[in-house]
């Protein structure tokens, strides 16, 4: 198995951050993944499903061993997931959350270290807070 393509959609605002698609062998499409933020900024992936009629749900696709969810889990950390980290960080820092802008920016360099726009957010985001600190400090004075 190949996952030839990760298309991502970011969502704004909840605890569902992007939505993606994967194409595998440049055959077949799995979409409707979601990809959902955790407690403390962790983030996890989560497959299709749909609601039953006693208001569980079940997945409509999944990984059939530990090999395969590992394997999907690798795609989604992939250069092209770190587009969804650049965009959930600009979000969050237009929501006025830098603390969570910060940890998706720097997600966003974990999935590709070479990401410009990504070290530039980041290096914003912590310069704005240096700012802030140092403007506390001087009106302390």
């Amino acid at each position: 198995m190949n996952i030839s393509e990760v298309r991502i959609n970011v969502n704004k605002g909840g605890k569902v951050k992007a939505f993606a698609q994967v194409v595998i062998d440049g055959s077949f499409l799995v979409g409707d993944i979601r990809v959902l933020e955790g407690k403390e900024g962790t983030v996890y992936v989560a497959m299709p499903s749909r609601r039953l009629r006693n208001g569980s749900f079940r997945d409509i696709a999944h990984p059939l061993n530990t090999e395969t969810r590992r394997h999907l889990d690798e795609a989604m950390k992939d250069p092209g997931c770190a587009a969804a980290f650049l965009l959930a960080g600009k979000m969050c820092r237009e929501d006025g959350d830098p603390d969570r802008a910060e940890r998706h920016f720097q997600a966003a360099l974990r999935a590709d270290p070479r990401s410009e726009e990504a070290a530039r957010e980041l290096r914003q985001v912590q310069g704005r807070r240096q700012s802030r600190a140092e403007a506390r400090a001087d009106a302390k004075k």
